[in-house]
C-alpha cells in the first residue's frame, strides 16, 4: 500500500473503531435495564448463574395444618398455706379481761406445744401467728396473751391488725400472703368466732360451734393448691384435766 492510500485509510478505520466502541457501549446499557432488544443469553448486572440460583420456598398445600405458634408462659400463681391451725384463747377468770393462772400456765405450756408436738409441726413452726386485735382500754387481749410467749420464744411479732368480727379479711390476709406458701399459719381468736373463720377459709367441715367449756383444743385445716382437704379438731393434753381425745 502507498503511503497515500495509508493516509487516506486511517480516518476510516478511526471512524469504524469509533462507531464499534459506542455499539458496545449500547449494548451494555441495553443488558444493565433489562430493555427489551437485548441478547436473552446476557444476564442482567448482579443477577446469579443458573446453577447459584437459590430456589423459591415451597407454599404450604391447601388444607395444610399450619405450624403452632410458641405459646406464652404459664402464670405461676401462689398456692397459700399448706396448714392453718385455731386456736381459742387460754382460760379466763369470772370477772377481768386477761387470762386466769391456768390460762396463763396454757399460754406459756403452748410454746413447747407448738415447737414439738408432731400434730401441729407437720409443716414446721408457725410462719405467722394472728390474734385479734385488743380494743384500746385493754379488753379482748387474752387471745394475744395465749400466743405472745410463743411468739417471744420465737422472736416473731403477733399479727393484731385484724378486728375480732373480720373473719372474711383474716381469711383474705393468711389465704393470700406469698410468703405462707407450704408454710403453717398460726390463729389465735374468741371462740364464738373461730367457727366463722373455718368457714371462711374454705373448711365447710368445721363444727358450726365451739363448746364454751373447751380451751384446750386445736382445729387443723390441711390445704393442697390452695384448697382445705382435710380438718382435724385435736386435744392438746397440756394441763390435767385436758380433754383425753
Amino acid at each position: 500500500m502507498k503511503i497515500t492510500d495509508f493516509r487516506r485509510a486511517v480516518p476510516v478505520l478511526a471512524v469504524a473503531a469509533l462507531a464499534a466502541l459506542a455499539a458496545r457501549a449500547h449494548a451494555l446499557e441495553i443488558a444493565k435495564v433489562g430493555l427489551p432488544g437485548a441478547s436473552p443469553s446476557a444476564p442482567a448486572l448482579g443477577a446469579s448463574s443458573a446453577g447459584d440460583a437459590a430456589p423459591a420456598p415451597a407454599l404450604p398445600s391447601a388444607g395444610a395444618t399450619p405450624a403452632p405458634l410458641p405459646s406464652a408462659p404459664a402464670a405461676v400463681s401462689s398456692a397459700g398455706p399448706a396448714q392453718v391451725i385455731l386456736i381459742r384463747h387460754g382460760e379466763k377468770p369470772a370477772r377481768g379481761s386477761d387470762l386466769s393462772p391456768r390460762g396463763y400456765e396454757r399460754a406459756r405450756a403452748l410454746v413447747g406445744f407448738f415447737k414439738t408436738a408432731p400434730a401441729v409441726t407437720e409443716r414446721g413452726l408457725p410462719a405467722a401467728i394472728y390474734a385479734e386485735q385488743p380494743r384500746p382500754d385493754g379488753s379482748q387481749s387474752r387471745p394475744l396473751e395465749t400466743v405472745q410467749p410463743l411468739a417471744d420464744s420465737l422472736g416473731m411479732t403477733v399479727n393484731t391488725s385484724i378486728r375480732k368480727p373480720d373473719a372474711e379479711g383474716l381469711a383474705r390476709a393468711v389465704l393470700s400472703e406469698p410468703s405462707y406458701a407450704g408454710k403453717m399459719v398460726l390463729i389465735s381468736w374468741e371462740h364464738h368466732m373461730i367457727p366463722a373463720i373455718a368457714r371462711a377459709l374454705g373448711a365447710d367441715q368445721a363444727p358450726d360451734a365451739w363448746p364454751d367449756a373447751a380451751f384446750d383444743r386445736v382445729w387443723i385445716i390441711d390445704f393442697d393448691g390452695g384448697k382445705p382437704v382435710r380438718f382435724r379438731d385435736l386435744p392438746q393434753h397440756l394441763l390435767p384435766g385436758d380433754s383425753a381425745r
